[in-house]
C-alpha cells in the first residue's frame, strides 16, 4: 500500500509524473499535471527530474503544454547537473559546448564533468581529456588534457604504448609530466572505490505504483493537483 508520505518523496513524485505523463498505471494522461509533479520533484532535489524537465522543452514531448524552449530546457538541464545527474550534464554539455562561455561557465563545466568521473561514469574520464586536449566547451590545457587521459589509462589497465599520451607528452616539458603523472596517480588513489565498469541509466524509484488500483491511484494523488 503506498502512503501520503511516500508520495512526497522526491523520487515518488518523479515516479508518478512518469506515469501520468505516459496515461498508465491506473490513471488517466495528464500532462500538465505531470509537469508540475516533476517540478515539485525537482524543487525537492531529485536531479532526474530536472532532466525530464529539459528533454520535454528539449524536444517538443507535447506541443501544447510543452513547445520547444532550449532556454528552459538549458535552465533544467543546468540544475539537473547542479545536482549530480549525469544525464543532465551530457546534455548541458552538449548544448553549450560550442557557446562563447564565461569563465565561470568553463569551471562549472569542468565541475560537472568532474562530479561525473566521481560517480563512476568513465565516458566523464574521456570527456574531460579530449574537451580539454581540443579546447571544446574547456579552455585548451594541455597539461589537464594529459592528467585526465593519463587517469583513463591507469583505470583501464592499459598496457602499452598511447599515441594520444605521447602527441601530449610532447607539448609538455618534463616537469610538468612528473607534476601531471603524481596528479593522476593521487586521484587514482583517493578513489580506490572507484567502479568503472559501472553505467549510468534513468534512476526507478523503488515506489511500485503499478500495484495500486485506479481509485487508490486517485486518493493519493488528488491533494497534489495544482502543487
Amino acid at each position: 500500500m503506498v502512503t501520503h508520505s511516500e508520495i512526497e518523496s522526491g523520487e515518488a513524485l518523479f515516479e508518478l509524473g512518469i506515469a501520468y505523463e505516459d496515461g498508465h498505471r491506473h490513471v488517466v494522461k495528464d500532462t500538465e499535471f505531470a509537469i508540475q509533479l516533476y517540478e515539485k520533484s525537482a524543487a525537492q532535489g531529485f536531479a532526474e527530474a530536472c532532466y525530464h524537465l529539459g528533454c520535454m522543452y528539449a524536444f517538443e514531448s507535447d506541443p501544447q503544454w510543452t513547445p520547444i524552449d532550449l532556454d528552459l530546457a538549458k535552465r533544467w538541464y543546468r540544475a539537473g547537473a547542479e545536482q549530480g545527474s549525469v544525464n543532465a550534464t551530457f546534455a548541458i554539455v552538449e548544448m553549450i559546448e560550442y557557446e562563447e562561455l564565461t569563465d565561470d561557465e568553463d569551471g562549472a563545466m569542468a565541475r560537472w564533468l568532474v562530479n561525473t568521473v566521481e560517480q563512476g561514469y568513465r565516458r566523464a574520464v574521456e570527456e574531460i581529456a579530449w574537451r580539454y586536449r581540443d579546447g571544446v566547451g574547456l579552455p585548451k590545457d594541455i597539461a589537464k588534457s594529459y592528467l585526465w587521459t593519463r587517469v583513463e589509462q591507469i583505470m583501464s589497465r592499459e598496457r602499452g604504448a598511447n599515441p594520444g599520451l605521447d602527441e601530449l607528452r610532447k607539448a609538455l616539458t618534463e616537469q610538468q609530466i612528473n607534476d601531471t603523472e603524481k596528479q593522476a596517480i593521487d586521484w587514482i588513489e583517493n578513489h580506490k572505490g572507484y567502479d568503472p565498469s559501472q553505467n549510468f541509466g534513468h534512476p526507478r524509484p523503488d515506489t511500485d505504483f503499478g500495484a495500486l488500483g485506479s481509485d487508490e491511484a486517485v486518493k493519493v494523488t488528488k491533494n497534489y493537483k495544482g502543487c
